[in-house]
């Protein structure tokens, strides 16, 4: 059975096969600090460290992706959440990577259908910690389109 952090593993692999050591390093260390911070629900680690990857890179979709989830499923901000969601949303179709619209929009289009009305309540966001114990919610599918778009600079050649 492959486990989710199996998967995460896989998308570094991805990313250290691309040559790049360092950030593949700086990935690994990203994702265990924001996983620490969800696990010990700590949300200040969670944000600080996404704050810290976008005052690198304001469109930096790791970040972003991130961002967009820690508002919907931590802070229960769904204002903040749809900002990141249309931040995230223009930084991947202005990129050219046509082939990524599909799963950047199905991110979007789920927490932009969440509102003031139907936003997930205290309880619902304790289940998240009982669903996602040791794992932010969205890190893989977050992971994933970061490691696609930096994989290569080109979409995919037919």
């Amino acid at each position: 059975m492959i486990r989710p952090m199996h998967i995460l593993l896989l998308c570094l692999s991805c990313t250290l096969g691309c040559g790049n050591i360092a950030r593949a390093e700086d990935l690994k260390e990203f994702i265990e600090n924001l996983n620490s911070g969800w696990t010990n629900r700590n949300y200040n680690v969670v944000m600080s460290n996404i704050n810290a990857r976008l005052a690198v890179d304001s469109n930096d979709v790791l970040g972003l992706a991130l961002k967009m989830n820690y508002y919907l499923w931590a802070e229960l901000n769904t204002s903040n959440a749809h900002i990141a969601a249309t931040s995230l949303s223009n930084v991947i179709h202005n990129s050219g990577r046509d082939d990524l619209y599909p799963l950047v929009d199905e991110m979007v289009t789920a927490v932009i259908a969440v509102n003031e009305t139907n936003s997930y309540t205290s309880p619902q966001h304790d289940k998240l910690h009982t669903m996602f114990p040791n794992m932010f919610p969205s890190i893989i599918e977050s992971v994933f389109l970061y490691s696609k778009l930096t994989e290569t600079n080109a979409p995919p050649e037919d």
